[in-house]
């Protein structure tokens, strides 16, 4: 199972629940969705798609950042009480990666000012992030569960996200 977000539309109604109900609540509906199959079946593989922006605050974000602050650590306890079936649970922490949810972002300054925050000094591919849930689904990672994996050109590298 693959869960990655996105919003159906926009404005939403109510920014803050509907931000949690899509970044958070739609990850734990689509694991309750498919858990009994993957008990049942064992070696199975959960990969949520999430950000970094969960680890740390930023301004203007709390929403967001809540929302996949819970979508990280529920993978994190997902890895831990699923891993006695043969479940694993991981996540791509997906870097700023143009889409049409970021648009208005990029129409700005062309995405300027957020590449001089990355130090790779570009933004991430929706390829790059596909690869990198393909690989934590796959058998090279049958080993990994728990794991918070950013593709983000070093952005959280610099924040010490990840580090004790």
């Amino acid at each position: 199972l693959f869960y990655g977000d996105g919003l159906i539309y926009y404005p939403p109604p109510d920014p803050w629940l509907n931000v949690m109900k899509t970044n958070f609540v739609g990850a734990w509906h689509c694991t309750h969705a498919v858990l009994e199959q993957f008990m049942a079946r064992g070696d199975a593989t959960i990969v949520n798609i999430s950000s970094a922006m969960g680890e740390r605050g930023w301004i203007g974000q709390a929403n967001y950042s809540a929302s996949k602050g819970a979508l990280n650590s529920f993978t994190r306890c997902a890895a831990v009480e699923l891993a006695r079936f043969g479940i694993r649970v991981n996540a791509v922490l997906a870097g700023f990666t143009p889409t049409e949810l970021v648009d208005g972002v990029l129409q700005r300054d062309g995405g300027k000012s957020i590449k001089r925050q990355i130090p790779l000094r570009r933004f991430a591919t929706a390829g790059q992030v596909a690869a990198a849930a393909v690989f934590l689904a796959g058998p090279d990672s049958g080993y990994t569960t728990g794991e918070l994996l950013c593709v983000d050109g070093g952005f959280s590298a610099q924040l010490g996200i990840g580090r004790p």
